[in-house]
């Protein structure tokens, strides 16, 4: 297995292309973690103008509720 390979299988649940699955949360700068249920390896983009979480960047580790901030805007 390639590494690439590897990354997708683990990380995206071998979803080939991973940057086609992505949400907004709109008007709301709380964390997913363990509210929002999607698929493993679908990003989350926080969209709450004037807060502090706008533009933080989630990834759902486990295709339930389970997300890892990758990316604090902050």
């Amino acid at each position: 297995m390639s590494r690439a390979s590897f990354i997708l299988e683990k990380v995206f649940g071998g979803y080939q292309s991973p940057f086609t699955r992505i949400l907004l949360q709109e008007g709301d700068g709380s964390s997913p973690d363990g509210t929002k249920v999607a698929p493993k390896g679908t990003w989350l983009i926080i969209q709450y103008p004037l807060d502090p979480t706008d533009g933080d960047i989630y990834l759902n580790t486990d295709g339930s509720t389970t997300w890892l901030q990758v990316y604090n805007a902050n």
